[in-house]
């Protein structure tokens, strides 16, 4: 409001003054998604709608006053995209797009948007377009294999995955992709095996060593104390206030459950409660484990917004099951 209230006071022929209210507008706007957010989980569907038009007003407002900031389209286009405005999200995309090439291609932001509004037919017929379109694109084909298997289309993903691996056989994201694809059809003992080698030539790499630690607790008594050793040397690299670093304890406390070290991960359940969990900064895995535990330590309050979160947000997962079986329970 100060800052509003200042640059009210300039005259419009200051050179500071556009971008000083592309500032402006752009915090507002954040701070209207976030009170939307907060109205959404309060069931206040009313109030969110009020707050996502001041969302949408303020990016407007925003990409007036920066046109060549490339970031301002972007959340302008998903903005739009939330309203319903195809149209209008699809040229906001591409025009930022225009300014930032490095961005995903439009069709990949539609297919992620229609996947999370459960619209599967029209999400495949963006990644289609999308991969008819960038066939010679390893970073296209490897998204568009990550969301077709977050919809579990598992023959598609190994498809594009393969394609993508042509391109780039290197390339450590679609390799740990398809590790991924062998935890998605239960072939866990494989999955580990192909992650331990992608952590080996890759050890400072966080979704990898992550993915690794919660494959292998999925094993024998060998594994599970591979994993509890894997997860601590993880855990300690990340700062409990950083998403990573609550990811890696979620990932060690289960670990160290899984291992048998049940007094520990109860101690270190408790720490991390203290800190606190957003359900939209953890993978579905995560959260089915993070569940668990809460159920297991007497905290099933907690657990069941959580996995109404997880479940809602994210499509399939390896431990989607499971998930809904757990959540089933404590309905």
């Amino acid at each position: 409001d100060a800052a509003a209230a200042l640059a009210d006071a300039w005259s419009t022929d200051n050179l500071r003054l556009r971008p000083i209210q592309a500032q402006i507008a752009a915090g507002l706007a954040t701070v209207a998604q976030a009170r939307s957010v907060l109205a959404m989980q309060s069931k206040n569907q009313e109030l969110a709608s009020q707050f996502d038009q001041e969302v949408l007003s303020q990016l407007r407002n925003w990409v007036e006053n920066s046109p060549e900031n490339a970031g301002a389209h972007d959340r302008l286009a998903a903005a739009l995209l939330k309203s319903g405005d195809m149209e209008g999200a699809v040229a906001s995309f591409d025009r930022a797009r225009q300014l930032n090439p490095s961005l995903p291609v439009t069709d990949l932001r539609l297919a992620r948007s229609q996947i999370t509004n459960g619209n599967d037919t029209a999400a495949l017929e963006s990644l289609n377009r999308a991969i008819a379109e960038h066939s010679q694109d390893a970073n296209v084909l490897a998204s568009a294999a990550d969301l077709l298997l977050v919809m579990g289309k598992l023959d598609e993903t190994e498809q594009q995955i393969e394609a993508a691996l042509k391109l780039d056989p290197n390339a450590l994201p679609v390799q740990r992709l398809q590790a991924q694809l062998l935890r998605y059809r239960g072939q866990w003992e494989s999955a580990a095996e192909k992650l331990q080698k992608l952590n080996t030539e890759n050890p400072t790499d966080f979704e990898t060593a992550n993915l690794l630690g919660m494959t292998l607790s999925e094993l024998d008594e060998e594994a599970r104390r591979r994993a509890l050793s894997l997860a601590t040397v993880t855990a300690q690299r990340f700062d409990l206030e950083s998403p990573q670093g609550r990811r890696a304890r979620i990932t060690l406390i289960w670990a160290a459950y899984s291992a048998g070290k049940v007094d520990a991960a109860k101690q270190a359940l408790n720490k991390l409660l203290q800190t606190g969990i957003e359900s939209n900064q953890i993978s579905g895995d995560e959260g089915f484990y993070l569940a668990r535990l809460l159920v297991e330590f007497g905290r099933p309050e907690i657990a069941a917004p959580l996995l109404e979160s997880v479940l809602s947000r994210i499509g399939s997962f390896p431990k989607r099951a499971a998930a809904e079986n757990l959540a089933t329970q404590l309905k």
